[in-house]
């Protein structure tokens, strides 16, 4: 999905370049866009986690959106601010694909502290 509007619109790529700036800051529009594309990602993620809970997803497919989540995280470190801010709203979520996220969250920064 990512792909496909980074692709065929180039308002999408500039702001996903300034993604990949973990200080980039975000008003108006740009931030909206921002929450939108994580609000997305969670939808897309959290539906795959129940199929796979389901029996709809073997493990190693499922394992595919732990990868999708690091590597997104990693690559566009200016979404972190808005997953948190997700999983502030929603703190009760902690199992699963939400509970890996906060940890991934959290190592992250830890790292990123560590590395300056």
């Amino acid at each position: 999905m990512i792909n496909e509007l980074i692709m065929s619109n180039t308002e999408y790529v500039d702001l996903m370049y300034e993604l990949t700036n973990a200080d980039a800051e975000f008003i108006e529009g740009d931030l909206e866009k921002v929450r939108a594309l994580v609000r997305r990602m969670a939808n897309v993620w959290s539906a795959a986690e129940n199929s796979y809970n389901n029996g709809m997803l073997t493990e190693p497919t499922y394992q595919i959106l732990y990868d999708d989540l690091r590597s997104l995280m990693i690559t566009y470190p200016g979404t972190r601010v808005a997953w948190q801010e997700l999983l502030d709203i929603y703190p009760n979520l902690n199992s699963g694909f939400f509970g890996y996220s906060r940890d991934l969250l959290n190592d992250l920064e830890l790292r990123d502290r560590l590395e300056n």
